[in-house]
């Protein structure tokens, strides 16, 4: 998969948590916001599977302990990613009942 491919979604990961940031400071309603953060997961995924593609292409390359590690840390960071940004919605709701 081309670098270009990442970079692209990189990119959209940025704009839509601008985004999602943007909603938070306007107040907006919670179902905004889960339609939003539905795209960022959507994008999020996106760059979990060209990265774990990346790995995959190089698995040759590398020891099969290394290969799974380099796995796990990048699924770990997925969703550690995800669940970071649903923690950020979730206490920007809390702070402002």
């Amino acid at each position: 998969m081309p670098d270009n491919a990442l970079e692209v979604v990189n990119q959209k990961i940025q704009e839509q948590l601008d985004r999602i940031y943007k909603l938070l400071d306007e107040n907006k309603n919670a179902n905004f916001l889960q339609v939003e953060y539905k795209r960022y997961v959507e994008l999020a995924t996106q760059k979990s599977l060209i990265l774990l593609k990346h790995l995959e292409d190089t698995k040759t390359e590398l020891e099969t302990i290394d290969f799974e590690t380099k796995k796990k840390a990048l699924e770990d960071q997925y969703k550690e990613d995800v669940i970071a940004v649903a923690i950020a919605i979730d206490e920007h709701f809390e702070k402002n009942k």
